[in-house]
């Protein structure tokens, strides 16, 4: 094979509480994007939809590093799970900002989140660089892993009905 490099597609997507954007991110970009869910919703009916969504396409700038899943919360905080920081940053839509939120060295690579009724915010701790592919087949992970969670800003909650 030839050198090249790997492709990733989206490893980060949320849609706001009121479902009108979806909030999105490539794998290995550091960059944070969203659209109108309506260019999404409209691609099998319109046969200009796909020029719509990308003339609709909205960059949000730089998030701080590349994050591996996003979760919402009601207050439209769109969290980003930071894997190479062991941390877990916020966008607010509000002030166009992207914030640390979360830091600290027992958030191994974490790679999904879910935000519970309880306002806590949960993400699993998968310790992908402990693997063996990454140690030259020595696995160091530490089984059966682990759950974290958090309470949420500003009493947000899970998502439950979009407005």
């Amino acid at each position: 094979m030839p050198i090249g490099y790997q492709q990733e597609g989206l490893d980060g997507i949320q849609l706001t509480p009121n479902g009108e954007r979806v909030y999105y991110s490539p794998l290995t970009s550091n960059y944070l994007y969203s659209i109108p869910s309506v260019n999404l919703r409209a691609r099998d009916s319109d046969p200009l939809a796909e020029l719509a969504a990308h003339s609709n396409i909205s960059h949000h700038g730089q998030r701080g590093g590349n994050a591996n899943g996003f979760e919402g919360d009601s207050n439209g905080l769109i969290y980003q799970l930071m894997p190479t920081h062991n941390a877990i940053y916020y966008y607010n839509p509000a002030d166009l900002q992207t914030h640390g939120w979360l830091e600290d060295p027992r958030i191994i690579w974490p790679d999904s989140a879910s935000i519970g009724a309880d306002g806590y915010f949960y993400m699993n701790i998968n310790q992908l660089p402990y693997q063996a592919d990454w140690n030259f087949n020595v696995d160091t992970r530490i089984k059966p892993g682990a759950i974290l969670r958090a309470k949420l800003p500003n009493n947000g909650t899970k998502i439950s009905t979009l407005g």
